[in-house]
C-alpha cells in the first residue's frame, strides 16, 4: 500500500501535469489525497519542495528509460539500434500521457524562480545519453550508413524528429503507433549518406 507521502507525490504529479505549477495549489493537492493542508505540510515544506520532488521522480524515470533502451539494443546493428531507441522513447511517453504532459510543464513552464535549478539538473542528467547518441552516430558515419556530418548535428535532427512526432501523436489521434517505422524511414532517408542513395540502399 502506498504511503501518504507517495500518494501526495502521485496526486501532485497529476495536477502539475494538467494545471502546471501556477495552476495547482497546496489545497488542491491536499484535497486530492484526502488530507488537510496541515498534514500535507508535515510531509513537504511547501509547493516548491513538492514540485522538485515530482520533477526528480520524473527525471529518474527518464534516466531509467534511456538506460534500458541503450542496454536492450546493445546487440543490434547500428541502424536498428538507433530505431529501437527512437521508437522506444516515443512508445513509452505516448502510452504514459501523464509523464509526457508533466515534461511539457517542466521544460516549457517551470516556476520562474526554479527554472535555472531544474534546467541545470536536467542538462546534467541528459548529458550521458546525449553523448551516447553522439557516439552511435559517429559509428554510423564510420559504417557509411549515414552521411558524413557532425554527429552532434545528426543527434539534434534525431531528437527533434522524435520529440516532434511524439507531440503530433498526442495531438492527432489518427497517427498510430505502427506508423513510427514510416516516419523513421523518412528521417533515415535524410540521414543516409549519398553513397547509400546512389546504390539504391
Amino acid at each position: 500500500m502506498a504511503s501518504t507521502k507517495q500518494k501526495i507525490t502521485s496526486v501532485a504529479r497529476s495536477l502539475f501535469a494538467v494545471k502546471g505549477y501556477e495552476g495547482t495549489s497546496m489545497g488542491d493537492i491536499a484535497g486530492g489525497v484526502g488530507i488537510n493542508k496541515a498534514s500535507l505540510y508535515s510531509h513537504y515544506e511547501g509547493k516548491d519542495q513538492l514540485f522538485l520532488a515530482v520533477y526528480r521522480e520524473a527525471a529518474s524515470d527518464y534516466e531509467r528509460l534511456n538506460q534500458a533502451l541503450f542496454e536492450e539494443s546493445n546487440e543490434l546493428p547500428t541502424g536498428e539500434r538507433l530505431f529501437w531507441i527512437f521508437r522506444g522513447y516515443i512508445l513509452y511517453y505516448h502510452r504514459n500521457t501523464e509523464f509526457a504532459a508533466l515534461w511539457t510543464q517542466i521544460v516549457l513552464f517551470p516556476p520562474p524562480h526554479l527554472r535555472e535549478e531544474v534546467i541545470a539538473d536536467l542538462t546534467l542528467r541528459d548529458r550521458f545519453f546525449h553523448e551516447e547518441l553522439i557516439k552511435l552516430f559517429a559509428i554510423a558515419i564510420e559504417e557509411g550508413i549515414v552521411r558524413k556530418d557532425s554527429p552532434a548535428r545528426l543527434v539534434m535532427s534525431f531528437r527533434s524528429m522524435r520529440d516532434g512526432l511524439l507531440t503530433w501523436m498526442h495531438t492527432v489521434p489518427q497517427i498510430k503507433e505502427e506508423w513510427i517505422r514510416s516516419f523513421w524511414s523518412d528521417l533515415w532517408f535524410g540521414l543516409q549518406s549519398r553513397s547509400v542513395h546512389d546504390q539504391g540502399g
